[in-house]
Parts: C-alpha cells; structure tokens; sequence
C-alpha cells in the first residue's frame, strides 16, 4: 500500500501560514529537527525555541503539526470521495493530536 507523506514547511494559506508567521525562523528549524514529513493521519509535537516571537510574546512552548486526509482533487493523493477511508484518516488524526497534547501537559506536569 502506498501511503503518501506531506513536506512539513511554511507556507500555503490559512493558519499554517499565521503559525510560521508568528513564530519566526525558529518554528521552521525546530520542526526539520523533528520530521520533515507526516502522513495523513499522524501529527508531531514540536518544542518552539525560546526565541521565537511566537514563544515570547504568548507563551506557546509547543506547535503540534497534524495532517488530516486530502479531499481536494485540485491537491497530490486526493481521495476521490472515498469518506469512510477519509473518516478513517481524520480519526487517526485527532487521536495523534491528542495523544500529543497530552504528552505536552504531562511533560509540563512533570508526570
């Protein structure tokens, strides 16, 4: 089976785009730390510098990146309508960002 991995880089549209924005250079070398790519269905939790804008200014120790299935013909690897095996990807998908978020505030926790 071929699973296709998206490039976790700045860029495109929306809230990833804010997300690099806000939090500087220092996101984009942090995550090539962590993964260069996800596949539909998983995330990675990335630790953000002290340095960055994002973090000093808001606080925000962590950015979780999440990929959820692609129903988008005009995007690589579109489902072409097939939602149970999308519903199926998306679930994967909330259940990695979770287990990450919880990780995060464990770790914080110090459990």
């Amino acid at each position: 089976m071929y699973v296709s991995c998206r490039r976790l880089k700045p860029g495109g549209g929306g809230v990833n785009a804010a997300i690099y924005n806000a939090a500087g250079e220092d996101l984009q070398r942090a995550t090539k730390e962590c993964a260069d790519t996800l596949r539909p269905g998983s995330s990675v939790a990335v630790p953000l510098p002290s340095t960055s804008p994002l973090h000093q200014r808001e606080g925000v120790t962590h950015i979780i990146h999440v990929l959820g299935p692609n129903m988008n013909p005009m995007r690589p690897d579109c489902l072409k309508n097939d939602y149970t095996k999308g519903s199926k990807i998306l679930h994967e998908a909330y259940t990695s960002l979770f287990e990450n978020f919880v990780a995060i505030v464990q770790s914080c926790m110090g459990k």
